[in-house]
């Protein structure tokens, strides 16, 4: 799987992009791709026509959360890490 050991972390438009342009084998040259669940459900919800869902990607790991967890970086008045901490950009 892959040439090397790359691993990345996948958002829902490049996959969903390489199956319509005819080119999922592409992902082959990760050794393997983070996909965050909520990741997942975007793209098994886009790509359930095209009988394609994320797991035919040899190799994908999907990554679920506790609610717990996600709680902690939707909820406005939890502290978290990137709370105060970050510059303002320009």
């Amino acid at each position: 799987m892959g040439i090397g050991r790359i691993k990345v972390v996948s958002d829902t438009g490049p996959l969903i992009h390489l199956i319509e342009i005819g080119c999922p084998n592409l992902v082959s040259i990760f050794h393997l791709i983070h996909v965050p669940e909520a990741i997942q459900l975007e793209f098994d919800k886009h790509m359930s026509a095209h009988h394609f869902d994320i797991t035919s990607f040899d190799n994908a790991k999907i990554h679920k959360l506790p609610q717990k967890e996600v709680s902690q970086f939707t909820n406005p008045q939890s502290k978290s890490l990137f709370s105060h901490s970050a510059a303002p950009l320009h």
